[in-house]
């Protein structure tokens, strides 16, 4: 298997790992890259021959990368796990015996193998990335499909196997659910994204209302704009406090880039169809979605709607979109820090300077009156500046 090579997104690696368990990868695809040897098995236990070590091997019934056979013995060795050391950013404890994953491993000069070391530095080490992805033993791997393909489709399999493990009316969040999430939402980051959204459409449209929903949710994620459109049909039908809206929420709020051909249109949706439904916190995250889109006047129309919202940080965020744009707006319509002030500004002025959405000793109510008589008295004034850009 040839993986794509990963570019190295420094801006972005910090949060995605925060996002994801410290000790582990941002999603299967990154651990198949750092891998020497990728392969489908159950681990059985094996004599260690030295002290502090625990060895395991392996009969890989499918090898997705590396040299060995499928049907020979592969051994894994691992050092002993310290579990007195804190957990979250202390050691990987070693895979058990009798597990069942993909595993994502490195070789040793001795021949053995071993897990990814999370420092770069080669051999044995108690501080490494996830060794296995599991699997479920039912699962059949799909045929004619790519090596990410497979990967990622596993693990949907895993999460899916735990999910119907749970009883009725459970509401705790299944094992697995993050691990797939993590690797389908940054499977770009491998050259995958278009496996991961064949995967996520067939989410949406399972017969299961929870496959459906955790697929809109990875797909507001990814920014995939079919997410967005299912999310319009749905949102008047979810409850305002269960836990599927408040992932859509963090979704929206925290990882969805609205600056695709759909993106402004699918958030005007959104905050007209919430002006209805009223969903708790869903206006205030509307308007931090506003606030990704580019300074000019394209978001004002947006910024304008959200003004009558009942949430006082959604007003806040809208007044500061208007803000932002009186003071920075130039005569020729564009909209930039650069530049000289006076009459190249000519929507700076006292006021508008006094009415900061960040102003908390303005009231919000105060605030929305002044941006909506200002947004009425000047909106033609805004639209036709940008009409006459060259």
């Amino acid at each position: 298997m040839k993986l794509t090579s990963l570019s190295k997104v420094l801006l972005v690696s910090a949060f995605l790992l925060s996002a994801a368990h410290p000790l582990n990868a941002a999603g299967i695809l990154e651990l198949a890259e750092e891998a020497d040897l990728i392969l489908l098995g159950e681990t059985v236990p094996m004599e260690a021959t030295k002290a502090g070590t625990v060895k395991l091997g392996i009969r890989p019934e499918i090898v997705l990368k590396g040299d060995v056979s499928p049907g020979s013995l592969v051994e894994m060795v691992f050092l002993e796990w310290k579990p007195k050391l804190i957990s979250g950013f202390g050691p990987m404890p070693p895979p058990k015996p009798k597990t069942y994953a993909f595993w994502f491993l490195k070789r040793l000069e001795s021949g053995e193998y071993s897990a990814i070391p999370r420092t770069g530095e080669e051999g044995l080490s108690l501080y490494h990335k996830s060794s296995g992805s599991a699997v479920p033993k039912s699962w059949t791997p799909p045929s004619g499909v790519s090596a990410e393909r497979l990967l990622l489709e596993s693990t949907v399999e895993w999460y899916r196997s735990n999910y119907l493990k749970l009883a009725p009316g459970d509401r705790r969040r299944p094992l697995g659910a993050k691990w797939m999430t993590h690797s389908l939402q940054y499977s770009h980051l491998y050259g995958a994204r278009d496996e991961a959204l064949k995967i996520v459409d067939q989410l949406m449209e399972s017969t299961s209302a929870h496959e459906r929903n955790i697929g809109t949710v990875i797909g507001i994620r990814m920014s995939h704009d079919p997410a967005m459109a299912r999310l319009e049909e749905i949102l008047e039908s979810l409850r305002p406090n269960d836990q599927v809206m408040a992932d859509i929420c963090y979704a929206l709020e925290y990882h969805y880039n609205p600056n695709g051909p759909q993106g402004p249109m699918r958030i005007e949706n959104l905050i007209r169809t919430n002006q209805t439904a009223r969903i708790p916190r869903l206006d205030t995250v509307l308007s931090r979605a506003v606030g990704k889109l580019p300074p000019d006047s394209g978001r004002l129309p947006l910024a304008a709607l959200l003004l009558d919202s009942p949430e006082e940080e959604a007003v806040r965020q809208a007044a500061s979109r208007f803000y932002g744009y009186a003071l920075l707006a130039r005569q020729d319509g564009t909209v930039s820090a650069s530049g000289t002030t006076g009459r190249d500004r000519p929507f700076r002025n006292e006021q508008t300077k006094a009415h900061n959405g960040h102003n908390k000793e303005m009231p919000a109510e105060a605030l929305a009156e002044f941006w909506r008589g200002w947004w009425a008295d000047n909106q033609a004034e805004v639209e036709a500046r940008v009409a006459a850009r060259p």
